[in-house]
């Protein structure tokens, strides 16, 4: 799988991140695909500002305010598999709210999270303590996220 960087963040991708754009989707590509079968397709993964992830958020799931990922599969047979959406606005107001350490850990988290939603994985807004995909979800995108982060520079 290959993953492409587009939108407002990717000139801040080597300062944030300490590694070149092309690095970045390499270690992208290698985490997906140490969970998942090796697939040929391209992932956008696309920073926005808020605005455009209200109007995102507003013209696909008919609510109107912004959210900090959404993901969207493409049509079979195209060459892109599906497109993350990133809200830096939102990401850095996860920190402060949930008590993440790092915008970039963050950052990262919501990258996995719109990933494994590309992939099928689900979660409602509720917790039904029937359900186990939940939870699954959570310990994978987690899972990745450790795994990515282990790559990044020290």
């Amino acid at each position: 799988m290959k993953f492409e960087i587009l939108g407002l963040a990717k000139d801040q991708l080597e300062s944030s991140f300490g590694v070149k754009e092309e690095q970045f989707a390499k270690m992208l590509s290698e985490v997906v695909e140490s969970k998942f079968a090796k697939q040929k397709n391209l992932v956008n993964i696309v920073f926005v500002d808020e605005e455009e992830m209200q109007r995102i958020n507003r013209e696909n799931r008919d609510t109107d305010s912004s959210t900090d990922v959404l993901a969207f599969n493409m049509p079979e047979g195209s060459d892109v598999f599906g497109e993350v959406y990133i809200s830096l606005e939102d990401v850095r107001k996860n920190v402060v709210d949930n008590g993440v350490s790092s915008v970039k850990e963050e950052c990262i988290r919501m990258i996995m999270h719109g990933i494994l939603h590309l992939f099928g994985y689900q979660h409602e807004d509720y917790f039904d303590e029937n359900r186990d995909d939940l939870e699954i979800m959570y310990r994978m995108q987690e899972d990745m996220l450790g795994e990515f982060m282990e790559k990044l520079p020290k």
